[in-house]
């Protein structure tokens, strides 16, 4: 399987809340905190991902970005290991297709993340 180059599109902790001057800080996305049973070591984070995505079918799109964004980097892996739960292809208002949704990822606490995993 050929990776796909893809981001994750920075998120803000509270986006209802507006930006406001000079203390907004963005990360990669947020832990779920639904009470779902995913077994031990695999917690629920919320994504947006972008590339470009044209051309490519949805089962192949998300295999091949997952699979470039779990490759290490020079000092360790940036995300945990990620894996889909729930991703699917979507078109924002200005017509570029990306994919939105909720991975797994192996860390309970993760700095690139708003939050930390469900506690039960």
């Amino acid at each position: 399987m050929a990776t796909i180059e893809c981001t994750f599109r920075l998120v803000q902790e509270f986006p209802m809340l507006g930006k406001t001057e000079g203390s907004v800080k963005f990360r990669s996305g947020r832990y779920h905190q639904s009470n779902w049973r995913l077994g031990s070591g695999r917690h629920a984070v919320a994504v947006y991902i972008e590339g470009n995505f044209c051309g490519i079918p949805e089962v192949e799109l998300i295999s091949g970005c997952l699979e470039h964004l779990n490759q290490p980097r020079p000092r360790k892996i940036r995300y945990g290991v990620l894996t889909n739960f729930n991703l699917q292809l979507n078109i924002d208002k200005l017509g570029r297709p990306f994919l939105s949704g909720i991975v797994l990822t192996d860390q309970k606490k993760n700095p690139n993340f708003w939050g930390e995993a469900y506690k039960l």
